[in-house]
């Protein structure tokens, strides 16, 4: 009997299947070679500049610090703060306080949960009052309007709404207010605008160096968002208990009308900046409250 007729014959694989062969390869290879170009740092257990592994340095050579904070938020700022110890950089007070505003804004008050929806930098305004026909954006909460509005974390923070109520009814509750929100963002924009002005005075004629100016503009945007945010939180909270305090009518308004100055300011003064690239790239000043 002849074995090799038995036998069941062996197909050369088509080129089709020896390319995914190769890609797959090359991935694997990709994955190994970055999983193995980092170490954790001994001091934080993140990533950082400084423990990549020298013959991996050309893979990412603007790489920033992965996961430091995650794992230690006390550590000291060593690997982050490279550029804010040089002359012509702004202060890491500054940057610490403007990076933080967006997080805690889209966190504590997230109208869609669609990126192409919401987009804080570019914000086409909600109104205080409940809209008429169709709302701005249709997964948000009835009846629309921007105390309506949930929490991207709503077991962490109240709505506008409800934090209204627990102020009038006097009930407690342990999730993080609108109150506390507003007051968390001016704090930052206070601590940033002191840190930028330090930077300035610090920087002399260094100031107007294009690297300063970039994270200078960049840092009054943030800011400018900060104070547009937290009046819009503040005139929604004022209207809000507008029924049991006739007074806060005159506050909201007063309020709307800071931060419709607010992102008036920050958009006039970005548009000198940056070129509009973008369809949505435009100053839309805040709707009326009527």
């Amino acid at each position: 009997m002849n074995r090799s007729a038995s036998r069941p014959r062996r197909l050369r694989p088509s080129w089709r299947s020896q390319c995914l062969r190769r890609r797959i390869a090359r991935q694997r290879e990709q994955r190994r070679c970055h999983s193995t170009a980092f170490d954790a740092c001994v001091e934080c257990g993140g990533i950082c500049f400084s423990n990549i592994r020298p013959r991996h340095r050309q893979i990412l050579p603007h790489l920033p610090p992965l996961g430091r904070y995650l794992y230690n938020p006390d550590t000291a700022p060593t690997s982050t703060t490279v550029t804010s110890r040089r002359p012509s950089a702004p202060r890491w007070d500054a940057l610490a306080a403007s990076s933080r505003i967006l997080p805690l804004v889209t966190t504590a008050w997230c109208p869609s949960a669609s990126n192409h929806e919401f987009w804080p930098e570019m914000f086409t305004s909600l109104s205080i009052l409940p809209p008429l026909g169709r709302p701005l954006y249709t997964d948000s909460p009835a009846p629309h309007n921007v105390s309506a509005i949930s929490p991207l974390d709503p077991q962490l923070f109240t709505t506008i709404d409800q934090h209204a109520k627990d102020l009038i009814s006097g009930t407690l509750n342990a999730r993080y207010n609108s109150s506390e929100v507003i007051a968390w963002l001016e704090a930052m924009v206070a601590t940033s605008t002191r840190g930028l002005a330090a930077a300035r005075s610090a920087a002399g004629s260094r100031a107007r160096t294009p690297e300063f100016r970039r994270a200078e503009e960049d840092i009054l945007i943030l800011n400018g968002l900060g104070a547009y945010y937290a009046n819009l939180f503040r005139a929604a909270l004022d209207y809000s208990v507008y029924p049991v305090s006739p007074a806060a009518d005159t506050q909201s308004l007063a309020a709307y009308r800071k931060a419709r100055d607010a992102w008036a300011t920050m958009s006039t003064r970005a548009q000198t900046v940056y070129a509009p690239t973008s369809a949505t790239a435009r100053p839309l000043p805040p709707r009326p409250l009527g």
